[in-house]
């Protein structure tokens, strides 16, 4: 009789409906849900419904748990006033223009470190033979001017030396023999080497392939001042002119050995023949510098007057030295044979060092 009929809730009004959340009544939970799930407009109503709460169950969160998001900052870049950064350049900037100024620590026409400075005018002469080979150019005087080196220092280069062979048959070379036809000039350009550059001056030419630079003036059979002497003119005569025109650094002089064709000859006036040819070797060019050569063993008193006058000049500070003739060996007691020109070439070398160091 009482089993549809709750309880009074107190509080509530007695007319009030009461859900009943259990049970299959129609006021229960479970029969309303029913109710309403069975109409399309019922369900839509209750969708939204469920929408509105969802988002305001999410937004209500979202107020009481608010996290500040991190935000982007950007940093402004400084005025170039007052830095010592500059922004970097927009890829329109245009390079400015190289000056003409170098910079503080560059040489100005620095050539490459040990590069020698050209050698002075004139003919340039390569020695084929053996031995040393030494490139040559003429030109007057000594040459000992380097190039540059980056560092300011002078770098040396070869001297170069015009010699002038001056005698008889002697100094020609190829007699009794055709392999001397070189002489001393050989063997003396390649003991010389590479720090000179030669240039044998002479109004003619004597040597073959294995001599580049075969001029010279070394005449078979002529005298220092007899005359006649063999049909040719004197070497004193022609001397001045071989100097002016070719204007030699350096003169060999060897001579005397055909002054004795005459029987009256004697040996002191041939040394005085010698003493001036020498003379006149210097009155033509001061500067010029002389090495004198003995005659052979025939006249040991000739080399001996003639050594002694060559140390008189040399004491009085002239640029003149003495080569002797002694222990050259020979062909036939007079002309060098080829050992006694290597011999020969080997002492006139510290001497051409000594007069041009």
């Amino acid at each position: 009789m009482f089993e549809n009929t709750p309880p009074k809730t107190p509080g509530s009004s007695g007319n009030t409906p009461q859900v009943i959340v259990g049970g299959d009544g129609r006021r229960s939970l479970g029969f309303m849900l029913r109710q309403i799930m069975s109409k399309p407009l019922a369900l839509v109503i209750t969708g939204i419904v469920g929408v509105v709460l969802i988002g305001g169950a999410v937004w209500l969160y979202a107020a009481t748990h608010h996290t500040e998001l991190p935000q982007t900052v950007t940093t402004k870049q400084p005025s170039s006033s007052g830095t010592s950064e500059q922004p970097a350049p927009s890829a329109s900037t245009t390079t400015p223009p190289s000056q003409d100024k170098p910079a503080a620590d560059t040489p100005k026409n620095t050539p490459a470190a040990n590069t020698p400075t050209a050698p002075k005018s004139g003919s340039t002469k390569t020695n084929t033979g053996s031995g040393t080979t030494n490139n040559n150019s003429g030109g007057n005087g000594t040459n000992n001017t380097g190039g540059t080196s980056g560092g300011g220092g002078t770098t040396p280069g070869p001297i170069a030396l015009k010699i002038m062979p001056l005698g008889d048959s002697i100094t020609q070379g190829g007699v009794g023999d055709p392999q001397t036809i070189n002489s001393y000039r050989l063997q003396l350009w390649n003991d010389l080497g590479a720090a000179y550059q030669i240039d044998y001056v002479g109004s003619w030419q004597n040597g073959n392939s294995l001599l580049a630079d075969k001029d010279l003036n070394g005449f078979s059979g002529d005298c220092i001042k007899t005359d006649p002497c063999h049909g040719d003119q004197t070497l004193y005569s022609r001397t001045a002119n071989w100097i002016t025109t070719e204007d030699p650094d350096l003169v060999i002089m060897q001579g005397g050995g055909n002054d004795f064709v005459d029987p009256s000859m004697t040996e002191t006036l041939v040394e005085s023949y010698m003493e001036d040819w020498i003379t006149l070797v210097f009155a033509t060019k001061p500067s010029v510098k002389i090495i004198v050569t003995g005659a052979p063993q025939w006249y040991p008193n000739y080399s001996t007057a003639l050594q002694n006058y060559v140390n008189q000049l040399k004491t009085a500070g002239k640029p003149i030295r003495y080569v002797s003739y002694d222990g050259v060996d020979t062909v036939d007691g007079t002309h060098p044979s080829l050992a006694g020109y290597v011999t020969w070439g080997n002492a006139l070398a510290p001497m051409v060092r000594e007069l041009f160091p």
